[in-house]
């Protein structure tokens, strides 16, 4: 299951193949290589050439590796994926997935979609929720994800001022349209790479508002998401549990070892088993 998505600008690629400080690059399920923010305009045609020109067998340590355009309304995003119809034609998909960002409309990802129908039907569409009309559209958007991925900082960017309500319900909305579609809600990306014990927590509090997974910006970051977000064997033999005590009740509602035994539990069991069994 994919946990961890580091971002790297695709001018520092090689720094994917190094150690930095004893962290570990490859510790990511998923690197996600940047043509977008992390590209000053000034360079944003080099990052292109770098990423056509990739050695892929110099990332073969990384499990999987994914590759977020500039917006499909700009010049550069237009170049982003006239580059990657040269690549896929000449040397075929070397990226499990495309991060799609400043969407503001399902619309916008039919685009990609018949884009990427036409060069790689098998890539991945992962949305990046960074703009108000996204989060006004966000069932719609959901249904053509096949994840969503908050970028807090740029949905920020849009106010006035840091409105927390608004953030806090953006938020709970990712989750609930990424479970309600069975896909993958991934949190934004933390800036705190000093302080573990304070990321750990972000972290927790990340899961339990139902993301399941996270952005990196440095390999520091990736154990911790590793472990917070890793679904344990334990945790899902105890909802193939709760299913195999209720399939054995004759009751609706028990109790069975400090547990209660109840269809919207069973629902829940359900739902997670599927989530496990897609995400493999």
């Amino acid at each position: 299951m994919d946990k961890s998505y580091l971002y790297t600008p695709a001018l520092k690629v090689d720094a994917l193949a190094k150690n930095n400080a004893g962290h570990h690059a490859d510790h990511c399920d998923v690197a996600v290589l940047d043509l977008e923010d992390s590209i000053h305009l000034a360079m944003k045609a080099n990052a292109r050439q770098i990423i056509f020109d990739l050695d892929h067998g110099a990332l073969k340590r990384m499990k999987k590796l994914s590759l977020r355009l500039n917006a499909i309304d700009t010049l550069d995003g237009i170049k982003d994926m006239e580059m990657l119809g040269r690549l896929f034609k000449h040397k075929g998909c070397r990226f499990d997935s495309v991060f799609v960002s400043k969407i503001r409309h399902h619309r916008d990802l039919v685009v990609y979609r018949r884009l990427f129908d036409a060069m790689a039907p098998a890539i991945k569409l992962i949305t990046i929720i960074e703009t108000v009309e996204a989060i006004e559209d966000l069932d719609e958007i959901a249904k053509y994800s096949d994840a969503l991925i908050l970028g807090q900082a740029d949905l920020m960017a849009c106010l006035y001022a840091h409105n927390q309500s608004f953030i806090n319900n953006a938020r709970a909305k990712i989750c609930v349209y990424a479970a309600k579609y069975n896909i993958t809600a991934i949190d934004t990306n933390s800036f705190e790479i000093d302080d573990m014990i304070l990321f750990k927590r972000q972290c927790v509090a990340a899961r339990q508002e139902g993301f399941m997974a996270k952005a990196a910006i440095h390999p520091v970051q990736l154990d911790i998401i590793n472990q917070v977000f890793e679904i344990s064997d334990k945790e899902q033999q105890k909802f193939e549990d709760v299913i195999d005590i209720y399939s054995r009740s004759v009751s609706g509602f028990s109790i069975h070892d400090g547990r209660i035994i109840a269809p919207p539990f069973i629902a829940n069991a359900n739902k997670m088993l599927d989530f496990i069994a897609r995400n493999k």
